[in-house]
């Protein structure tokens, strides 16, 4: 019965709109089309919504989550500390908020810890299905101890300031910030957003036109077809390092600290025999490899071990999304933070500074 009055309905409408005349059918057809662009109005903003969605930021790991929590662990109780005089009397509330945050952050820790044992746990299997070698096994084998082993004592120093009051909170409170002072957490992965840079992209070049011959390429960049060849490939410009690839802005100079830098002699890895770690070349200097007291007083700091600098590198130094060799590793040891090309310099001055040998990969 519906069906049918809804026929009737449309066929009277129907009908009505051939009888009228063309004012009225364009009257008709204009309200029909405005409705059904309001009807479909959310379903098109929906989709243009998701298509302008930026890409999702791989999911934190267990790991990061854990470091983060050490971070804010390490805030909440120097802050708690701070507000405790030397007898241990401070305002009740203050005591209690303290005590409140050190039980939710043990328990998230307690949470984490279970994940990244699990980590560590997939990581050597997976070494061990892959036939690393026995080396490689053994250090991963030695973290994951280490790692147990401090946090098992992490867990015994906040139990005992859980339950400490007046001089004993003090006295508890002082010796795990001595411990998290001497174990800091290492720095997590930085989040990286495609989209919300604080630097510029590159911008297109409209009048660059391709190279369709080879003979082009030979004339324009005669270095790179000589490597391609695996022909020796000399420094063209004396004056400027090519080992660091193309720096996007000048590096500093003229600082007499530093050793004079011989990029005619630096190690490149083009045209030459990548096997060959005895040669002198990769222990010299260059304009961004630069070896000044600074930097080898930071190896001899981190024993001269290859991995601990590697470690120290990786967890110290805050990495800047820019592109190209930006400053020398002088700087970046300075500033703390660099690009990917600042910090890989870095790496390569403390290996030399640490007498092993290394070069751009």
């Amino acid at each position: 019965m519906a069906y049918a009055v809804t026929q009737g309905c449309s066929y009277s409408l129907i009908a009505w709109m051939r009888r009228s005349g063309l004012g009225l059918q364009s009257i008709t057809w204009l309200v029909i089309i405005t409705f059904t662009m309001l009807i479909l109005a959310p379903t098109a903003e929906a989709v243009h919504e998701e298509l302008d969605r930026p890409p999702a930021l791989p999911p934190v790991t267990a790991e990061a989550q854990f470091s983060a929590h050490m971070v804010e662990l390490t805030e909440r109780v120097k802050q708690w500390r701070r507000a405790l005089d030397p007898n241990g009397f401070t305002k009740m509330h203050e005591a209690e908020r303290g005590r409140s945050a050190l039980a939710k952050l043990r328990s998230d820790l307690s949470v984490l810890d279970r994940q990244v044992r699990d980590s560590l746990e997939q990581s050597a299997q997976a070494l061990q299905s892959r036939e690393i070698s026995t080396v490689i096994l053994e250090r991963e084998q030695d973290t994951a101890a280490h790692y147990e082993q401090k946090y098992a004592e992490l867990e015994q120093r906040l139990a005992q300031l859980q339950s400490a009051r007046g001089a004993e909170e003090v006295q508890a409170l002082d010796h795990l910030i001595a411990f998290l002072d001497a174990h800091p957490s290492g720095r997590p992965q930085a989040p990286f957003d495609p989209n919300n840079l604080p630097f510029l992209n590159l911008q297109p070049v409209p009048n660059n036109t391709p190279r369709l011959q080879t003979q082009a390429y030979a004339t324009d960049f005669p270095a790179v077809v000589a490597a391609m060849n695996g022909q020796p490939v000399a420094n063209l410009d004396p004056g400027r390092d090519t080992t660091a690839g193309a720096s996007s802005a000048p590096t500093t100079s003229g600082d007499e600290n530093k050793p004079p830098s011989t990029p005619a002699t630096d190690p490149s890895p083009r045209g030459s025999d990548p096997n060959a770690f005895d040669d002198q070349q990769w222990l010299s200097t260059s304009d961004e490899v630069v070896l000044t007291d600074a930097i080898i007083a930071q190896a001899a700091a981190l024993d001269n071990n290859p991995v601990t600098l590697y470690h120290w590198v990786r967890n110290t130094i805050e990495w800047i999304p820019t592109w190209g060799a930006q400053q020398d590793a002088d700087i970046t040891l300075g500033s703390q933070r660099g690009n990917a090309f600042d910090q890989a310099s870095l790496l390569i001055a403390l290996l030399r500074a640490a007498d092993i040998p290394a070069r751009y990969a």
